[in-house]
């Protein structure tokens, strides 16, 4: 188990080959167009042993940002946020 950590870890650091680019890229596409369906196949080429790096988990949270209808630059919903901004006034009173 210990070197298939390893393995991931290491796969994980560099910059995604073309391949697994091309997907990512067509993946933000289909976002932007609002075509979840598409872009959710599109996720499921990239390969697994990616799934830890930086630019998939980031397309991941962008995928279920869209889905869920939440901001997608802090992965939460509006209601969670409002309700932060407005504890936050609170505690500064």
């Amino acid at each position: 188990m210990a070197g298939m950590q390893t393995r991931l870890a290491l796969k994980s650091a560099g910059a995604l080959d073309d391949r697994n680019a091309r997907h990512v890229d067509t993946a933000n596409r289909w976002l932007d167009e609002g075509n979840i369906g598409e872009a959710c196949k599109e996720i499921r080429m990239i390969q697994r042993i990616l799934g830890s790096h930086p630019t998939v988990i980031r397309l991941r949270q962008r995928l279920v940002a869209v889905m869920c209808g939440w901001d997608e630059a802090t992965a939460r919903p509006e209601a969670e946020i409002e309700a932060v901004e407005e504890f936050s006034e609170v505690g500064q009173r």
